[in-house]
């Protein structure tokens, strides 16, 4: 047991340098609103994708007042008073960023995942693809798998341990144009939520691609801890 809580620690110790606290709680929060967003409103395609949500009026709007609001409230929170500006998808976010809505927290759910991310440097269109695919729970579960949002993130490898946002997205895919991702070595960080918060992440090191080109960890919220090593998942009590 000590033993698994020491490697749980280093892990999310080592995958989240370079996370401010403020920055990874600006990300919960954000994220965990728009993945009720998307709940409530994104059409239903299979599989989801962006436009799901960026078509439809009240789940874009839920969105973008989504980032709005947990970045400053005090300057957009009296919308939500205004029904005559503040329509459906609008007063979604002003409940979630209020906390009337109860999350159903799964507590005996924790996911992984179970691939790496796929890095493709497009050559002709001088571009880079990062894919990936969903995370998955890890017990049997009858419930309805909830829609995930996912942040992306990139850093310069062997430089200071600063994690750069890259991408908002309900898609398992991102195409970047920046000359800084495409010709430099970088890291990149995955974190996928559901409207009950973080359950799964993934890191790619460049640096690392013999020896350790990927690792999954999952979360399990029941305790708090994170509990995947490589390609061993476990969990603590």
């Amino acid at each position: 047991m000590l033993v698994f809580f020491i490697l749980s620690s280093f892990m999310i110790v080592n995958a989240f340098r370079g996370l401010s606290t403020n920055q990874l709680m600006m990300v919960d929060q954000v994220l965990t609103c728009r993945a009720h967003c998307v709940d409530a409103f994104a059409l239903k395609n299979d599989p989801l994708r962006d436009s799901s949500c960026q078509n439809q009026i009240d789940c874009q709007m839920c969105w973008e007042n989504c980032g709005l609001f947990y970045q400053k409230y005090e300057v957009w929170g009296s919308i939500c008073k205004d029904s005559r500006i503040c329509f459906t998808g609008c007063q979604m976010a002003c409940s979630v960023y209020r906390g009337d809505l109860l999350t159903g927290k799964n507590l005996e759910m924790s996911w992984n995942f179970a691939e790496p991310l796929k890095i493709t440097h497009l050559t002709k269109m001088n571009k880079l693809e990062i894919r990936w695919q969903s995370p998955v729970p890890l017990l049997a579960t009858s419930s309805t798998v909830p829609n995930i949002v996912y942040a992306l993130f990139w850093k310069m490898a062997h430089r200071q341990n600063i994690w750069f946002p890259l991408n908002h997205t309900i898609t398992n895919s991102f195409t970047t144009n920046n000359l800084d991702i495409i010709h430099s070595g970088v890291d990149f960080l995955l974190l996928a939520y559901t409207r009950d918060g973080l359950v799964a992440a993934l890191q790619w090191k460049k640096n690392n691609s013999e020896k350790l080109r990927w690792y999954h960890i999952c979360f399990n919220a029941d305790s708090c801890h994170w509990c995947c090593i490589n390609f061993l998942c476990t969990y603590i009590s």
